[in-house]
């Protein structure tokens, strides 16, 4: 009953896959996820913004676009660079993604 994932599957480590071996946040699916809906909603804000009082006539429409963008620019940003710290922390630090100490590999 339990089959192994083929070899470069979402199990795979590597920037390919976010499995234990590594990868990081940033090739993590649920990661990517989070960024695609953050991207999306600071679209959709730009877009509120620059129609939200010329085609609905709605001033409040606009102002709520335009927040809608400028925060949900704020969390992409924020979370990229929290992703970053953490991929940079787990080189630093040789350890995978399941909190294991990984071997280094010799300075050439």
């Amino acid at each position: 009953m339990d089959r192994e994932p083929p070899p470069g599957g979402p199990d795979a480590g590597g920037p390919q896959g976010g499995g234990p071996q590594g990868g990081g946040p940033e090739a993590d699916g649920l990661y990517r996820a989070i960024m695609m809906v953050l991207v999306s909603s600071v679209m959709v804000g730009a877009v509120l913004t620059l129609t939200g009082e010329m085609l609905f006539g709605s001033r409040p429409l606009a102002n709520v676009g335009l927040g809608m963008a400028v925060l949900a620019g704020i969390a992409y940003w924020g979370l990229r660079l929290k992703a970053r710290a953490a991929v940079r922390r787990m080189a630093r630090s040789g350890e995978t993604k399941s909190g294991e100490r990984g071997e280094r590999p010799p300075p050439e």
